[in-house]
């Protein structure tokens, strides 16, 4: 593996160097960020127009998906270093 791949911190979350608070705030902030787009898709509905909150309802429910998976991951690397 390249020294590069180890030495650079941000290469993805979950890379190397990433900790726990980081993953938790980006959990956080991508679970209101879906929460505001699941509210524009319902604002977008009552308005009729279909397409645009079908788009927006599917990001909303992504993007939440997304965020809890990163709370997940944020528990999960604290549930291994209380254990070691």
């Amino acid at each position: 593996m390249p020294s590069y791949i180890t030495s650079t911190p941000y290469l993805g979350v979950g890379a190397v160097g990433t900790s726990r608070a980081e993953l938790r705030f980006l959990g956080v902030l991508l679970v209101l960020l879906s929460v505001a787009l699941l509210i524009l898709s319902v604002a977008l509905m009552v308005y009729a127009m279909v397409a645009a909150s079908i788009v927006s309802l599917v990001a909303g429910l992504a993007s939440l998906s997304g965020g809890l998976q990163l709370l997940g991951l944020s528990l999960g690397r604290e549930r291994c270093e209380e254990k070691s």
